[in-house]
Formats: C-alpha cells, sequence, structure tokens
C-alpha cells in the first residue's frame, strides 16, 4: 500500500487522504518530515480522487515532489539575512496583500502584530524626494520589469530618520505583473559615516583651495610623484613635466 511504500506518511497527512476519498481535491506545499534516517524533507502535494465506471472513488492520485534543496536553500538565506539585519518584504498585486519579516517590522520600529500595506509601507519614506523615488520605482517595477536597489530616508514609528537599503523585483505571469518582493536593510549607521567622511573631504578640498594649499605624494618605491594643480603653481610647474617639479621641491629643502 501507499503507507508501506512512505512509512513516514503522518496521522494528519493521512485524514487528508480520508478527506479525498469522499471526492475532494487538494494540493499544498512545504510539508517538513524527518525521515527514518533522521534526514528533514520537504514536499509539495497534489492529491486528487479517481473514479471507476460506475462513478464511484476507487483510490486516490497522489503527487509528490521533493522539494527540500530549494528549501533548505530558503532557510539558510533567510539565517544569513537574520545574522546581518536583512529583512524582506512581499506584495501580492492581485490581492494586494503585503508581507513583511519581523525584521522590516523592527526596523520600521513596529512589532510582530503590526499588519502593513502597501500604501502604509510607503508612507514610511521621508515626505519628499524620498517618498517620491521609492513610488517611481515601485512604478517603474511594475510597468517596464525593472529591478530596483536604492538607499533612502524613512522615518520611523518613534519618529527618528533611518537610512534604509530597499532592493526590489517584479515577478510576472502571463505577461501580467503579480508580486514585488525584495530584502530590506538598516544601513543608517554606514550611511551616516560615509556622509560625514564625504562632507570632511568636501570642506578640506576647500581649505585648500582657498589657502593655496598644494597637496601632493611621493611613491618611494616606484619614486614617482603626484601632486594637485595647487602645487604646481607653488613651483611653477607643468603638470606634464614631473621630473623638474621633483627637482624644484628638492632643490628647497
Amino acid at each position: 500500500s501507499y503507507y508501506d511504500v512512505f512509512p513516514d506518511t503522518t496521522e494528519e497527512f493521512k485524514k487528508i487522504h480520508e478527506y479525498c476519498l469522499k471526492g475532494s481535491y487538494i494540493s499544498f506545499e512545504g510539508e517538513k518530515i524527518l525521515s527514518s534516517t533522521g534526514k528533514v524533507q520537504w514536499f509539495n502535494y497534489k492529491i486528487n480522487s479517481w473514479k471507476n465506471e460506475k462513478g464511484k472513488v476507487g483510490g486516490l492520485i497522489i503527487v509528490r515532489e521533493d522539494i527540500s534543496n530549494r528549501r533548505n536553500e530558503e532557510e539558510y538565506r533567510l539565517k544569513a539575512q537574520e545574522i546581518a539585519n536583512i529583512g524582506g518584504w512581499e506584495v501580492n498585486l492581485v490581492s494586494n496583500e503585503v508581507y513583511w519579516t519581523s525584521i522590516t517590522k523592527e526596523i520600521h520600529g513596529l512589532d510582530d502584530s503590526y499588519v502593513p500595506t502597501l500604501e502604509s509601507g510607503i508612507n514610511f519614506y521621508k515626505e519628499g524626494y524620498h517618498r517620491e523615488k521609492i513610488v517611481l520605482l515601485i512604478s517603474d517595477a511594475i510597468g517596464k520589469g525593472i529591478p530596483w536597489d536604492v538607499e533612502l530616508i524613512i522615518v520611523t514609528s518613534t519618529g527618528i530618520e533611518k537610512w534604509v537599503r530597499a532592493i526590489g523585483k517584479v515577478e510576472y505571469i502571463n505577461g501580467k505583473a503579480v508580486k514585488l518582493t525584495g530584502t530590506f536593510q538598516d544601513v543608517d549607521t554606514k550611511k551616516r559615516a560615509e556622509l560625514a567622511h564625504f562632507e570632511t573631504q568636501k570642506r578640506l578640498n576647500i581649505a585648500t583651495k582657498t589657502a593655496n594649499i598644494g597637496v601632493w605624494d611621493y611613491d618611494l618605491f616606484k619614486q614617482e610623484l603626484s601632486c594637485d594643480n595647487a602645487t604646481l603653481l607653488l613651483y611653477e610647474s607643468k603638470k606634464e613635466n614631473t621630473n623638474n617639479l621633483y627637482k624644484s621641491w628638492k632643490n628647497r629643502l
């Protein structure tokens, strides 16, 4: 019998068989079982009853698909995302249902009971450029199939501005956009450090130009000198003739 071939069949699954023997059909994904050898396996099922010439149910047609490799890869990916504090999200464009992982909710300053919508998710982005940008990216994804990977500012439920990295793509079925999926990551510390460095560098460049300060660099290994235009002016040299510049610099030491 079926149960001799698949001795790992659970009691719950046997009840599903009994239900289908009454003439019903059922399909479900992701049943997780522990085999007799201790191996974790995932299966998709499609179960349908068949009828004999008299119209009575004669048995079941059971299609069992092993999706263990795919599901294990998904679990590994999710674990890696948790370690990196990366959240996930999904928007069903047909039913308008929205799903956020617990990490995505946490980044927004929300608890697990929060039920998001596409509109509320967009409204978390800072008003102005950042909100307009994400609306444009979503529109281009749905209309043109263009994925996105962008860093923008959101305002959390507690009013804190935070830089996040949002990645998204669209899924099509028969030429119709049916789903948006992606990841969400808190990059606030990294982004603010980058912006601070950029601002410091910008101010330094302004200061050196204003004070007529030259910046130079000499490679001891290659014996090559590189410098900016201010240094060239100070030593009355041309950029293509750095040898004379080096000699002039050395003579003035």
